[in-house]
């Protein structure tokens, strides 16, 4: 994966940890775009994204402050 590449990412059926956002679920969804995490991508984000199979591994946002 290029860094640089700032094409829309979706990573699907990941496990989801957030914390601050009392989120964890066991097949969620995480998008990001410009390289910034999102809550949606839109229709035509989402027909070019790079999709990412999550299965079987966990998103996390910063467990400890």
């Amino acid at each position: 994966m290029n860094p640089a590449d700032n094409s829309p990412l979706w990573i699907r059926g990941a496990r989801v940890i957030d914390p601050s956002a009392k989120r964890d679920e066991t097949k969620g969804d995480v998008f990001a775009l410009d390289g910034k995490f999102v809550d949606q991508l839109s229709s035509a984000d989402q027909a070019k994204a790079r999709i990412i199979d999550g299965t079987g591994l966990v998103v996390a946002r910063a467990l400890s402050t």
